[in-house]
């Protein structure tokens, strides 16, 4: 399944509700910069869901996934035990 921009911006209100969306889009962001960087809407849907509506774990995070996108793919998805 592919996801889009418009899923990530649905997928951030559900999770951040009190939060400005501008700032987790811009946190969200620094995933996706580097050409590596594979899957960008599923990984930073994979991130909201792990992160559940924290900063802190959002950052975190964006952080593992910038080292391997596998990681949170792998505890959004498929694992029992959350990052």
């Amino acid at each position: 399944m592919s996801f889009s921009r418009e899923d990530v911006l649905t997928t951030v209100t559900q999770w951040f509700p009190n939060e400005d969306s501008a700032t987790v889009m811009s946190v969200l962001d620094f995933y996706g910069i580097d050409t590596y960087e594979r899957e960008r809407e599923r990984v930073q849907i994979a991130i909201l869901k792990l992160s559940q509506g924290n900063a802190d774990k959002l950052l975190h995070n964006v952080q593992v996934a910038k080292q391997d996108y596998r990681d949170v793919l792998y505890w959004a998805e498929y694992s029992n035990d959350k990052g």
